[in-house]
């Protein structure tokens, strides 16, 4: 994701970027209510489960800047609730001052096709590829006058989680209390973003009422 960044907002491959899909959906129908993805005392629901991964890798491409240099988009947002939680969400963050907007979805009842992000610029398309959001595997870009697919391919085993572990190892050996990728304030804006999102969407926690 940081040669993502790097391709957009420094070599600015596709010109500027005015919209993006994201779409991280996986079925789980068939778990039980009990299961952690469908129980609110465990943060059970499509947004914070898997709906973080399409409302960060926004952030990375529309705006492009963490924590406090960060901009607070405008959103709206619905939901379908099953249960006590949501079983899907679809967001608009609309970054009005940079002229862009991102259209994230997430889904507990259907599974995303690999393709699971498109970003559209002046100059040409990037899609992103993987088993899913949380795993991109493949880079695409499209430039309108050239007309040629330039395919980035990034594997990696397992499902990525571990690259959290080690930030978080590797900033305690070196004496740091937060990461410099993905500082405290950056956590507490995305956090801000997902109340709002559950607050339009009618899905409440324990701690809400």
């Amino acid at each position: 994701m940081g040669q993502l960044h790097t391709l957009i907002h420094e070599d600015k491959v596709i010109g500027t970027v005015s919209r993006m899909y994201c779409d991280f959906g996986c079925d789980v129908t068939s778990l039980p209510t009990t299961s952690r993805v469908k129980n609110p005392k465990l943060g059970g629901g499509a947004l914070l489960d898997l709906g973080i991964y399409p409302l960060t890798i926004s952030n990375l491409i529309l705006d492009g800047k963490v924590g406090d240099e960060a901009l607070n988009p405008e959103i709206a947002s619905a939901m379908t609730i099953v249960g006590d939680v949501d079983n899907s969400v679809a967001m608009i963050v609309n970054y009005s001052s940079k002229k862009c907007l991102g259209i994230l979805s997430a889904s507990l009842e259907t599974t995303s096709e690999k393709e699971f992000c498109r970003i559209e610029g002046s100059e040409g398309i990037i899609t992103l590829s993987g088993p899913m959001a949380a795993k991109p595997e493949v880079i695409k870009i499209r430039r309108y006058q050239e007309g040629i697919d330039d395919v980035r391919v990034f594997s990696h085993p397992g499902t990525g989680l571990y690259f959290e572990a080690n930030a978080v190892a590797q900033d305690i050996m070196n004496g740091k209390i937060e990461n410099a990728v993905v500082p405290l304030a950056e956590t507490i804006r995305l956090s801000k973003m997902m109340d709002k999102i559950r607050k339009y969407g009618g899905v409440l926690y324990s701690q809400d009422l």
